[in-house]
C-alpha cells in the first residue's frame, strides 16, 4: 500500500528539503552500495567461452557461455559415422560411439578405429563396483570371454546346454588369491593353508579326469572318486575310505591297520565257493600263501606256490598239525609259548580230545622231532614246563662233554616203581658227642611219606647205627671212642604223586 504524502518524508537536501541544523562530525559513506560497473565485472567473471572438458569436473562457480557450449557440440561431430568423440583430434580420443553400434574406451593412440569390430572393445581394464554382468540371448547359447584375441588359449565359455564353465587353458592361483564357491568358506586357495575347500552340499564331478594332489590333502567328508587320485603328500581321512575299483596297491615299507579283524571276501552273499588268503609277493623267488578253502573247509598252507597242505582238516574236527621230518618243516621256539588246548587253540572251555604228534627218525643218524633251548634251572626258569604227567621210553641228559670237544656226554635216568625224593649229606662229630640229630628239610613231612629209607657210611673201623626216627628227621649214634664222621642219604616216595606200576593195558 503507498505511502501518504503526508506520512513521507522531507528530501536531506536541494528544493523542498527542510533546514537542517549544521553537523558536528565528519560525512560518513556507505560501501554497501554496489556500483553498476561492480556488479558487471563480477558477472562477467562466473561466464566463461573456454571449451569446457575435464579440468571442469567439480567446478560451481562458472558457467559455460553459449560459445562453448557451440564448440562443445561442434567437437562431438567433426569425425564421419562417429557420434560422440572428446575432442577433434582423433589421436587423443578416448571414448568413441559410432553410429552403427559399437563402443570404443581407450587411449586413442593405442586404440585405432579399425580396432573397434565389437559392441564393446576397451583398451585397458574394467572394474565394476557392484551389480553384475549379464548376457541375454537366444535359448541354448553359449557365451564365451575371451581373453587372448588371437587364440583360443585364454577362453572362458558358459556352455549353456550342460550348466557349467569351460576353461580352454589352465587355470593358476597365486599365494594369497581365491575361487569362492558359493560363499567365502568354500573355496579353491593356492596356500599351505587350504588348497581345496568345498561345502557339504558342493560337488567336484571327476569322471575320467586325474587329480594330483602334492601336499597336504585333508577331506572331512565323503570323496567319491571315479577316476584316479594321485597324493604326494599326507592323506588324512576321518570318514570312511570306500575303494570300487578291481585292483588296490599299496607301495610302502610299513602299514599299520589298528583293526583287530580284517574282512575278506565282504562282498559275498549266500553260499560261499571262492578260496580267500594271503599271499606273500616274493619277487624272482616262489610266492607262498596261506588261504582257506571253501571247497574242502580247511585252513591250508603253501611253501612252493603250488602245493597245499592244510592246517586243520576241517572247521569241526580240527586236525593234527603234522611237521615233516625232513628238517624243512620245524617249528622254532625261542622266547614264545604256545598253548594247546585240543589240536588247535580252541575256545575256553573246549576239551582236548586229539594229540600232538611228532615223530623224528631212529638210530645213530637219526633227527629229534622236537628240540626245545632255553631254562634256567638255578633260577628255576624250565624250558618245558607241564602241569601233569610227563612220560617217555626212556629220559636222559645230552650234554656237551666236559673234557672232550668232540664227544657229547648222555646219561640215563633212574627210574622205580615210585615217584621219589631224596636228601643227602655229611656229618662229622670233633667233640665227644656219641649221638648226634639229622634234620631232614622242613617241607619233607609235607612232600614224602614217612617209611623213608635211610643208608648210613663210615670213614673208619666204627659202627653207626640208626637210634630212633620221625616224619622230621632221625638219630645216629656210634660206639667210637674218638671223632667220628659218616655219610648219609634218605630215599622216600611222594605223597602227591602216586605211581600205577602195573595198569591194564
Amino acid at each position: 500500500m503507498p505511502v501518504p504524502k503526508s506520512k513521507q518524508g522531507k528530501p536531506l537536501g536541494g528544493i523542498g528539503a527542510e533546514r537542517q541544523s549544521r553537523r558536528k562530525h565528519s560525512l560518513v559513506l556507505d560501501d554497501r552500495l554496489l556500483s553498476k560497473q561492480y556488479i558487471t565485472n563480477k558477472l562477467d567473471s562466473r561466464v566463461s567461452n573456454e571449451a569446457f572438458s575435464s579440468s571442469w569436473a567439480g567446478v560451481e562457480s562458472i558457467a559455460p557461455s553459449k560459445a562453448a557450449l557451440n564448440d562443445k557440440f561442434n567437437a562431438l561431430s567433426v569425425t564421419t559415422s562417429a557420434w560422440t568423440q572428446e575432442d577433434a583430434a582423433s589421436t587423443s580420443s578416448k571414448t568413441r560411439l559410432y553410429d552403427s553400434g559399437y563402443l570404443g574406451v581407450g587411449a586413442g593412440s593405442g586404440l585405432a578405429y579399425s580396432s573397434i569390430t565389437e559392441r564393446l572393445t576397451v583398451d585397458g581394464n574394467i572394474k565394476a563396483t557392484g551389480g553384475l554382468l549379464l548376457g541375454s540371448g537366444a535359448a541354448n547359447t553359449d557365451y564365451t570371454i575371451a581373453f587372448d584375441g588371437e587364440s583360443n588359449d585364454g577362453l572362458l565359455t558358459w556352455m549353456e546346454d550342460e550348466d557349467y564353465f569351460k576353461f580352454s587353458d589352465d587355470i593358476l592361483i597365486n599365494s594369497t588369491e581365491k575361487i569362492y564357491f558359493n560363499d567365502t568358506s568354500q573355496f579353491i586357495q593356492g596356500s599351505s593353508a587350504t588348497v581345496l575347500s568345498i561345502g557339504a552340499t558342493d560337488e567336484i564331478d571327476l569322471t575320467a579326469t586325474t587329480i594330483q594332489v602334492n601336499g597336504a590333502a585333508d577331506i572331512n567328508g565323503a570323496a567319491d572318486v571315479s577316476g584316479n587320485l594321485t597324493v604326494g603328500g599326507n592323506t588324512t581321512i576321518t570318514g570312511n575310505l570306500t575303494v570300487n575299483g578291481s585292483a588296490t596297491a599299496i607301495h610302502t615299507t610299513n602299514t599299520t591297520i589298528n583293526d583287530n579283524i580284517l574282512i575278506l571276501n565282504n562282498d559275498v552273499t549266500g553260499t560261499p565257493s571262492e578260496n580267500a588268503g594271503i599271499e606273500v609277493e616274493r619277487g624272482s623267488s616262489t610266492n607262498v600263501a596261506i588261504r582257506w578253502n571253501e571247497s574242502t573247509d580247511a585252513w591250508q598252507i603253501t611253501n612252493d606256490g603250488s602245493s597245499y597242505n592244510d592246517i586243520s582238516t576241517s572247521a569241526s574236527t580240527h586236525g593234527a598239525v603234522t611237521i615233516d621230518n625232513q628238517g624243512t618243516g620245524l617249528l622254532g621256539l625261542s622266547t614264545q609259548a604256545i598253548t594247546v588246548n585240543d589240536v588247535m587253540v580252541k575256545n575256553s572251555g573246549d576239551t582236548m580230545t586229539g594229540q600232538l604228534v611228532l615223530s623224528g627218525t631212529s638210530g645213530g643218524s637219526g633227527t629229534t622231532a622236537l628240540s626245545i633251548t632255553g631254562g634256567n634251572s638255578a633260577a628255576s626258569n624250565a624250558a618245558v614246563s607241564i602241569t601233569g604227567h610227563l612220560e617217555a621210553t626212556t629220559k636222559s641228559f645230552n650234554i656237551p662233554h666236559p673234557l672232550l670237544n668232540n664227544k657229547r656226554l648222555v646219561y640215563g635216568s633212574l627210574e622205580g616203581p615210585e615217584h621219589g625224593m631224596y636228601a643227602r649229606g655229611s656229618f662229622d662229630v670233633e667233640d665227644k658227642r656219641r649221638k648226634v640229630a639229622i634234620d631232614l628239610p622242613i617241607y619233607w613231612s609235607s612232600m614224602v611219606h614217612s617209611d623213608y629209607t635211610i643208608n648210613l657210611t663210615t670213614y673208619g673201623d666204627y659202627n653207626v647205627w640208626i637210634k630212633n626216627r620221625d616224619e622230621n628227621g632221625f638219630w645216629v649214634e656210634t660206639n667210637s671212642d674218638k671223632e667220628w664222621s659218616f655219610d648219609w642219604n634218605v630215599i622216600g616216595g611222594r605223597k602227591d604223586a602216586k605211581l600205577v606200576v602195573e595198569p591194564d593195558a
